[in-house]
């Protein structure tokens, strides 16, 4: 989907000010929203992240801006307990396999690592507040509630889960709010099996 400056604020003030280290991955070959490009000289945010300390990672099927071409499904053992920040703007909902996307992720980053998430917002949760559905954008939709009930399954410390972040509204754009969720691994445990994750995406997610 790409980041704009409130997403941008809020991965800043959740994920990156609790973060204990500086190795990131980020899903998606993300661009920055250009009104967010103008206000801080970049296009990319590999780029960006690099240039202020990250080292940064992104993953990509097309390949572009240095991203890496591993399918979120498959497991990287070379990833395993690696990452510091694990970012996800808008990728995971185009990958029909929840279960594989959210355990790889787990399975990736190391103990204490912050995940933090802007995603798709079910439709009619979005309803409530802009009276539209989300617009059509992959295969899925996750409830605000999903963030909530996927750190209490896994046991994870839940640092913010909200409906508030949103697209800047501008040269006609409809305001669109993201299902957005930060939550902390706070040890090495495997992740949950697959039938309660399940549940909660039958509760908390909504297949496009």
């Amino acid at each position: 989907m790409g980041i704009c400056r409130y997403q941008l604020t809020y991965v800043e003030t959740h994920a990156l000010a609790n973060a204990n280290g500086k190795k990131m991955l980020e899903l998606g070959d993300q661009i920055l929203n250009p009104y967010l490009a103008k206000e801080i000289n970049f296009n990319v945010a590999k780029p960006y992240f690099s240039s202020i300390g990250y080292d940064h990672t992104s993953v990509d099927l097309n390949r572009k801006n240095g991203a890496e071409g591993h399918d979120l499904t498959k497991p990287k053992n070379d990833w395993n307990n690696h990452f510091n920040i694990v970012t996800n703007h808008g990728t995971s909902e185009h990958v029909v396999d929840q279960y594989a996307v959210f355990k790889n992720l787990h399975d990736w980053g190391c103990e204490g690592c912050i995940y933090a998430h802007c995603v798709p917002m079910d439709s009619e949760e979005h309803k409530g507040l802009t009276n539209r559905p989300w617009p059509r954008h992959g295969y899925w939709e996750y409830n605000t509630k999903f963030w909530e009930a996927l750190a209490e399954v896994c046991g994870y410390e839940l640092l913010s889960a909200t409906n508030e972040v949103r697209n800047p509204a501008k040269n006609g754009n409809p305001i669109n709010y993201y299902s957005s969720g930060v939550y902390k691994k706070t040890s090495e445990s495997k992740f949950v099996d697959k039938d309660k994750f399940n549940d909660i995406v039958k509760k908390y997610m909504k297949r496009c």
